[in-house]
């Protein structure tokens, strides 16, 4: 990669003041690959020429912003994490209304594990699932609610190991190398738009998963973060973050309690 730190700056705040896509304080070296990746696919060799073509072509920046917001992600991803908000987290959230935020969702994977879990713990008729993602792309696709049939056995295994004991290919319908879930899997669930840098809380939450997002951000994004989500949390609700992320030396630290602490699972102060 042969351009510097202060070049990359420049060009995502010129992507900013065009677009409103704020990846300044992503992660130096991610952002650096993804910016890699996005000149591989155009065969693009120099950072100027690649400046040239998106600042020029609406489409050539819709297909910049979405290589720098790929989301990668699979259906009950850490099965144990399924399991203890299974086991431990649900049922103490079982006899209120509960309202459940999959922060940067991804193309639906997390969502739709989610509505599994709470309809086979008899939660679905008082659960809503509010699923949000920066790229609008992904949000498109969880809406569909679709997936490869190629990665079903893996996701089927994933399920059984999340405590799940139904037959998983009841859940949806294939045909032509795809899995649609049933329409029954959407009745709780909110798709939408949502960019956890620049926009604000929208309701307050009983179970906040934001996991393996907060990786491609700097410190201080970070904590920008968690302030969103710490304020759309309630008094006694459970955060899950992903395996790499953390609450320990963040502002908002001494306000929760471990509930799975090597699952990244926190409960916030009633």
């Amino acid at each position: 990669m042969q351009f510097t730190d202060e070049q990359i700056f420049e060009l995502l705040q010129h992507v900013y003041q065009q677009t409103g896509f704020d990846y300044r304080d992503y992660a130096t070296s991610s952002i650096k690959r993804r910016i890699q990746d996005a000149m591989d696919i155009e065969r693009i060799k120099t950072l100027e020429e690649m400046s040239r073509r998106i600042f020029k072509s609406d489409e050539a920046m819709r297909k910049f912003i979405l290589t720098l917001s790929v989301p990668t992600t699979s259906l009950f991803r850490d099965p144990e994490v399924y399991k203890c908000l299974r086991t431990r987290v649900l049922p103490k959230l079982e006899n209120n209304p509960i309202r459940i935020w999959s922060a940067g969702c991804s193309s639906g994977e997390e969502p739709y594990s989610l509505s599994i879990m709470t309809r086979e713990e008899g939660l679905a008729k008082h659960t809503r699932t509010y699923a949000t993602d920066l790229n609008e792309s992904a949000v498109e696709a969880a809406r569909k609610g679709m997936f490869r049939l190629s990665v079903m056995q893996d996701y089927t295994s994933n399920y059984h190991l999340a405590g799940g004991t139904c037959d998983f290919s009841d859940y949806y319908t294939s045909g032509y190398g795809w899995a649609k879930f049933h329409d029954v899997l959407k009745e709780n669930l909110v798709i939408s738009q949502h960019n956890l840098v620049t926009d604000s809380s929208f309701n307050e939450f009983n179970l906040i998963l934001c996991r393996n997002v907060m990786i491609y951000f700097n410190k201080a994004l970070q904590d920008k973060v968690h302030a969103l989500l710490f304020e759309s949390l309630a008094p006694g609700g459970y955060l899950v973050l992903g395996d790499k992320e953390n609450i320990r030396f963040t502002p908002f630290e001494r306000f929760y309690k471990p509930v799975a602490p090597v699952l990244k699972i926190y409960q916030k102060s009633e």
